[in-house]
């Protein structure tokens, strides 16, 4: 029995494991607007609190039975400019894919956090090390020292070195 769009657009909005549960009933293909517009767009009430939904959405995107549909928007957004929760959560999506063996999604990663504000580094940072450990402390490190020898004014603390 399919529910209705917006009734399921609402338990995805709230991450509700109904929403997953819904999609080993029946086909995702209805639902695929509000899936892909929360994958983009985090939807937690307060982000700060609540952090990303990216392992949510992995398990819901997963169960569509189309993950490379999904997989493909999120990386091609990546690259766009968003509010920094839902950059956050794609970034969180792509480090998921890439653990998954995804190297697309790797080299997403390591395009957006090239090209990422300051004040989302530190967080970018964090998932490269979540992803391959010293290797991806050590990529931030020579990514970031390189933006160091740019500018004498610059600095960073040992924040980084902390979170292994």
């Amino acid at each position: 029995m399919d529910i209705d769009i917006k009734d399921f657009d609402r338990l995805v909005n709230l991450g509700l494991g109904r929403a997953v549960l819904r999609l080993l009933d029946q086909s995702a293909e209805l639902y695929r607007e509000g899936i892909l517009d929360a994958c983009l767009h985090n939807k937690a009430y307060d982000p700060q609190i609540e952090g990303s939904r990216a392992d949510y959405m992995m398990d819901l995107i997963r169960n569509t039975g189309d993950l490379s549909l999904y997989a493909d928007a999120v990386l091609v957004a990546l690259a766009e400019e968003a509010g920094e929760s839902d950059t956050w959560q794609r970034f969180r999506i792509a480090r998921l894919l890439a653990q998954e063996g995804n190297q697309r999604a790797r080299q997403a990663m390591r395009t957006s956090f090239d090209a990422c504000p300051d004040a989302m580094l530190n967080t970018f940072a964090e998932e490269f090390i979540e992803l391959d450990g010293i290797e991806g402390l050590l990529y931030v490190v020579n990514r970031r020292g390189a933006k160091l020898r740019q500018s004498a004014e610059r600095w960073e603390d040992e924040y980084l070195v902390g979170s292994c």
